[in-house]
Formats: structure tokens, sequence, C-alpha cells
């Protein structure tokens, strides 16, 4: 996946190449490459969806980001605990279709 960002980046380039002077198109292809690494650094200090810990196998990680969650909602609203079950019982799918991962069959 990595390999197409690559490719797609490059090719980008090539318009700014193309429509702008030579010294012009290539600062601001750069400069783009400079805005993109640092959003870049900022997302990678996002922390991970409680779905996506589960997902791969880090159960304990994302129960306590949940229960963290909770707490910290009860805390500020001064609710005394959430409404509805303490535990679900979830089970891992062995094959996760295309449509599943993008919502198609979600209602």
């Amino acid at each position: 996946m990595s390999r197409l960002g690559a490719a797609g980046g490059a090719l980008l380039t090539v318009p700014l190449l193309n429509d702008f002077a030579a010294n012009v198109g290539r600062r601001i292809a750069f400069g783009l490459g400079v805005v993109l690494g640092l959003g870049i650094l900022i997302v990678r200090h996002v922390p991970e969806s409680p779905r996506r810990l589960f997902i791969h196998g880090r159960d304990r990680e994302a129960e306590e980001l949940v229960d963290g969650i909770e707490e910290e909602v009860e805390r500020e609203k001064g609710v005394g605990g959430i409404a509805g079950p303490r535990s679900i019982a979830v089970a891992m799918a062995r094959f996760v279709s295309s449509a599943t991962r993008t919502g198609s069959l979600i209602r």
C-alpha cells in the first residue's frame, strides 16, 4: 500500500513541474512533502481505537481504554454508572469481507 502512495505522490509532482517554472514547481512539491511529513508526525500520537485494538488481539488494552473513557465520563458528568450490560460476548470473525469493512452491511 505504501508503494502505491509513493507512486501517487510522484505522479502528482508532474503537474507541478510542468505547469510552473521548474524552480517554483520544485519548491511547491518540496513544501507539500514537508506538510505531509508534519501531518504524519501529529497523527502517529493519536491513540488507537478500542475496536482496532480488539481486532488485533489486544483485548486487555481495549478494555482498559474503554474503562478509562467510562470513568472520565462518569467523573465529568457526575453520572453514577453507565446504564446497560457490563459485559458483552464478542467473537472475532475468521473472515471479514470488504463489504463488511466498508460498512455497507451495517444497518
